[in-house]
């Protein structure tokens, strides 16, 4: 038994609807669907692109989408894949995102999905940091995965590419990976080209050449 999980970045407004209403789909979810920023999929698109407007980043991601699967030998109930959701959820992103979730029983394997905003509702934005696989969404991940008697994640973090044209750390982040985000992330948070170079320098420690 073991337990996948995927990560994919949701990057138009028409994908983030489109893919809300997807995981709330009634016929697959069969009610059990969580959401902290409404009821309807409408609701919920419309809270994420409020948080947006209140407070504006640059960059194309909208939202990020996790899908938890597990192997079609795990016994796990629905009901307690609401559980199992609900409680990584609680513990990995807290109130501080929009989010929703649900349990999908289509297929032959249980699984369950996960969207929250790429905007954090204080203002910034989401990061995935160097190292965050194995310091955080493992170990909460497999403490949850024995609470229910699942099976444990799989190894690898699914959020970055393993292909040749990348130097693979041993943390997991190729350094291609992470500088990319990492500017990303700081072009958010400046207000121009000056503030740019002194927050690369200072919060993210990079060494610029200019030339």
């Amino acid at each position: 038994m073991s337990l996948i999980i995927k990560i994919d970045e949701i990057k138009t407004e028409k994908h983030l609807g489109k893919a809300i209403s997807y995981i709330m789909n009634e016929e697959k979810a069969k009610g059990l669907s969580l959401s902290n920023s409404g009821i309807s999929p409408e609701q919920i698109t419309e809270t994420f692109f409020l948080t947006k407007q209140l407070h504006p980043s640059r960059g194309n991601r909208q939202a990020y989408h996790y899908k938890f699967s597990f192997s079609k030998d795990e016994k796990i109930k629905a009901e307690d894949a609401l559980k199992f959701i609900q409680e990584w959820v609680e513990e990995y992103l807290g109130d501080g995102f929009d989010y929703v979730y649900s349990v999908h029983q289509d297929r032959e394997h249980m699984h369950m999905h996960l969207i929250f905003n790429s905007v954090c509702r204080d203002g910034g934005k989401f990061r995935h940091n160097n190292g965050d696989w194995n310091r955080i969404i493992r170990p909460l991940t497999n403490r949850i995965a024995i609470k229910y008697n699942t099976g444990l994640l799989k190894d690898k973090d699914p959020s970055l590419d393993y292909s040749k044209d990348y130097e693979q750390k041993k943390d997991g982040f190729s350094w291609k990976e992470k500088v990319q985000r990492d500017v990303d992330e700081c072009i958010s948070q400046s207000k121009s080209y000056r503030e740019f170079k002194e927050n690369m320098a200072i919060k993210f420690q990079y060494q610029l050449r200019e030339g």
